[in-house]
């Protein structure tokens, strides 16, 4: 090779390099751009690149895997792009809230949190504008909601919903919330679903929540392989069906529901007017209510049927298995 062309890839090569400098200047002033093979975000209180979470969130690119390492940080994270948060497990990781606001908010995108304990907040997981969040190995205690907001939703997934003052998973109007292979325990409501949600269990236990273990003020239930057991209520201790807007449909497969009370009706579950519940392969046994302490119907003058019961089994409840009644506040009852 000649000197003259030597020295023009030299020159080359240091226009090259110069461009590579500014571009990495700018990708570094905090616009999201990330290198590729750059070390994705890291936060912990020593060490890391950022040692509060939201810090984190606002500097990554959308898509972005941001590690939390073990420690205590600040709530009032809101998520508005799609981000997974990977706390150190949830007994090491903690997001600590405080009252009167959520503890984490996501806004948009496709959003996981995972092994963290999100805790001390009004909401533990509030969703606003249609985010999609993902919750996995997760703990949501002793927030007042444990989960919701306005549209969008959540899928709990292999997590506790523990000690939520009002309800563990909240409404979410205009979307949905799954709870898989999951535990809902100790809360107000354990699960509560509103006119427009979609509300699916599975593989799930709802145990010991104060204030009903599902209630569905209308919209869509339906629940699988789940056991719910040992919830109260003033009615529907298991599951509660009120009409909400038009009404709330319920199909229960392979479940059981058992040991729930209600100080009223329905200590399985309660059937308001307009509302249907569909038991497949599922056993209801040993609730207890004033009256129909297994399944207490109180749509009995519907014109269409709106109780079905498929190869499944209602017995040993107090003071009876089933009660159909007609609500004379509503409409005129036949004699």
């Amino acid at each position: 090779m000649s000197g003259r062309r030597r020295r023009k890839q030299s020159a080359s090569l240091r226009v090259l390099a110069g461009v590579l400098a500014v571009a990495a200047t700018v990708g570094g002033g905090g616009t999201g751009y990330a290198a590729p093979g750059a070390k994705p975000p890291t936060v912990c209180a020593k060490g890391c690149q950022y040692a509060s979470i939201q810090a984190a969130v606002d500097a990554a690119p959308e898509g972005a895997t941001i590690t939390v390492g073990p420690g205590v940080y600040a709530g009032g994270v809101t998520i508005e792009r799609s981000v997974t948060l990977v706390g150190a497990g949830a007994r090491r990781t903690v997001i600590a809230g405080s009252p009167g606001a959520n503890v984490v908010e996501a806004v948009t995108g496709d959003v996981v949190l995972q092994g963290l304990t999100i805790s001390g907040g009004a909401t533990g997981v509030g969703v606003s504008f249609f985010p999609r969040v993902t919750i996995r190995d997760s703990v949501i205690t002793g927030n007042v909601w444990g989960t919701g907001g306005f549209g969008g939703s959540i899928s709990l997934q292999r997590s506790l919903v523990i000690r939520n003052s009002t309800a563990g998973v909240g409404p979410i109007f205009s979307g949905g919330a799954t709870v898989e292979d999951s535990t809902v325990s100790g809360n107000g409501v354990g699960v509560l679903g509103d006119s427009r949600m979609l509300v699916v269990v599975k593989d799930s236990l709802i145990l010991g929540n104060r204030d009903t273990g599902i209630g569905m003020a209308g919209g869509t239930l339906e629940v699988y392989g789940s056991t719910i057991r040992g919830n109260s209520g003033v009615n529907g201790g298991g599951i509660a069906l009120y009409v909400g807007r038009a009404g709330a449909s319920a199909t229960v497969v392979d479940s059981r529901i058992t040991k729930n009370t209600a100080s009223g009706k329905g200590g399985g579950v309660f059937i308001d007017i307009l509302s249907t519940l569909t038991l497949r392969n599922t056993k209801v046994f040993k609730n207890t209510a004033q009256k129909g302490g297994g399944v207490y119907n109180g749509g009995e003058w519907q014109t269409e049927q709106n109780f079905f019961s498929i190869e499944s089994r209602i017995w040993n409840n107090t003071p009876d298995d089933y009660l159909e009644e007609c609500d004379p506040v509503v409409r005129a009852c036949s004699p």
